[in-house]
C-alpha cells in the first residue's frame, strides 16, 4: 500500500479554496497545513479541518513534515517561495511565471532538487477539453483553430493591474490556459502576431484588457485567439476545423460536426470544477509515486511562456514574431 501524501497549501483563498477541498476529498492525501495572509480564513479552515494554519510559509515548511506543496498566490510571490521550497514536490497555479526567462529560472531551481514541478492547468483535467484530443483524427487534417476566453473581471484587479507584479494582463492571465491547451493538441506555433487595447482612457493600470493573437504552425495550421477580461457574456470555447469536419469544445460539451456543419455527435462531459481539481491532484500524487505520467508539467509550461512572450513582443513591434 502506497503512502498517503502529506500536503501543505500556500494560498487558500480564491482558486486556492478548490485545492484545499481537493486535498480534503482525496483518500491519497492528508491536508497537513495551510498558509494564508487572511487570518479569518485560516480560522475557518482550522475549525473545519485538522490542518495546522500559518501566516508565514517559511514557518510552515520548517515546522511540518510535508511531501508536497500546492501554491495559489499572486504572481510576484512565487519566485521567492519556489526557491525556498524547491526540496518539495510543487503544484503551482498557472501561469508558470511572469516572463519566459523567469519560467526557465524557476524550472531549473526545482529540477536541480529532483522534485516534480506541476502547473495547474485545469482544462487538461476537464473531460471536454481533455477527451477532445482523442477525437481529433475524426476530422482529418487540421486547417484552422479559433479559441476565445472572455469574461468580465468583476473584482478589482489588485496586483493584476501592475505589469511588474503580474507579468501581464489577459494574454498571460487568461491566455495561458488557451495556449497551454493548443500546445498540448498541436505543439507550439512557429509564428505569432498580436494586438491589444485597454477598456478605455480612464484606466490607470498597465496590463492589457483585450487582445487578439494570430498563430501559424509549421504544418500549416493557422489559429486565432481572442481574449478579454472586460466583457460579458462569458465565451470560453475552442473550435477546430479539419478536412472532414469540426470539433467545438466548451465546458461540459464536445460537439463533432461533419464538413457540412451537421452534428454527428454531441458528448456531454463531467466538467464539475470540484472533480477537475481532484483529478489534477491525484494525477500529481500518482506521478510523485511513479504510477502515472505528470499531465501538466512545468517543463511543458516553458514553451507556453515562449508563445506569450512572442505575443507581447509582437504588440511592441507591430510585427509577426518567429519562435525558434
Amino acid at each position: 500500500m502506497q503512502k498517503v501524501m502529506n500536503i501543505g497549501v500556500v494560498g487558500a483563498g480564491g482558486i486556492g479554496a478548490y485545492h484545499v477541498r481537493a486535498v480534503k476529498r482525496s483518500n491519497r492525501a492528508h491536508l497537513i497545513a495551510v498558509c494564508d495572509a487572511d487570518t479569518d480564513l485560516l480560522k475557518k479552515i482550522g475549525n473545519q479541518t485538522a490542518a495546522a494554519t500559518y501566516t508565514d510559509y517559511k514557518r510552515m515548511i520548517d515546522s511540518e513534515k510535508l511531501d508536497a506543496l500546492i501554491l495559489a498566490l499572486p504572481n510576484q510571490i512565487y519566485p521567492e517561495i519556489i526557491k525556498a521550497a524547491a526540496n518539495f514536490h510543487i503544484l503551482k497555479e498557472k501561469p508558470l511565471a511572469r516572463t519566459y526567462k523567469e519560467s526557465q529560472e524557476l524550472l531549473a531551481v526545482v529540477e536541480r532538487s529532483g522534485k516534480l514541478f506541476a502547473i495547474g492547468t485545469q482544462r487538461r483535467f476537464a473531460q471536454s477539453f481533455g477527451r477532445a484530443k482523442e477525437h481529433l483524427p475524426r476530422i482529418g487534417r487540421i486547417n484552422l483553430v479559433r479559441a476565445s476566453f472572455m469574461f468580465c473581471f468583476d473584482e478589482k484587479l489588485k496586483w493584476r493591474a501592475s505589469r511588474e507584479k503580474s507579468g501581464g494582463g489577459c494574454v498571460l492571465d487568461l491566455g495561458y490556459h488557451v495556449f497551454d491547451l493548443l500546445n498540448w493538441y498541436f505543439g507550439p506555433p512557429s509564428t505569432v502576431a498580436a494586438c491589444q487595447n485597454m477598456l478605455g482612457p480612464q484606466t490607470k493600470y498597465d496590463t492589457e484588457d483585450n487582445a487578439v493573437i494570430l498563430l501559424k504552425y509549421a504544418d500549416g495550421i493557422i489559429g486565432e485567439v481572442a481574449l478579454s477580461r472586460g466583457f460579458n457574456p462569458i465565451d470560453d470555447r475552442v473550435m477546430i476545423f479539419g478536412d472532414c469536419g469540426s470539433i467545438e469544445l466548451f465546458w461540459g460539451n464536445i460537439i463533432i460536426r461533419n464538413r457540412a456543419g451537421e452534428i454527428e455527435e454531441k458528448i456531454e462531459c463531467d466538467d464539475d470544477m470540484e472533480h477537475i481539481f481532484l483529478r489534477q491532484l491525484e494525477n500529481f500524487i500518482g506521478a510523485i509515486q511513479g504510477n502515472n505520467p505528470l499531465l501538466s508539467s512545468a517543463a511543458e509550461g516553458v514553451p507556453v511562456m515562449q508563445v506569450i512572450e512572442a505575443a507581447y513582443n509582437s504588440m511592441l513591434t507591430d510585427q509577426f514574431v518567429n519562435i525558434i
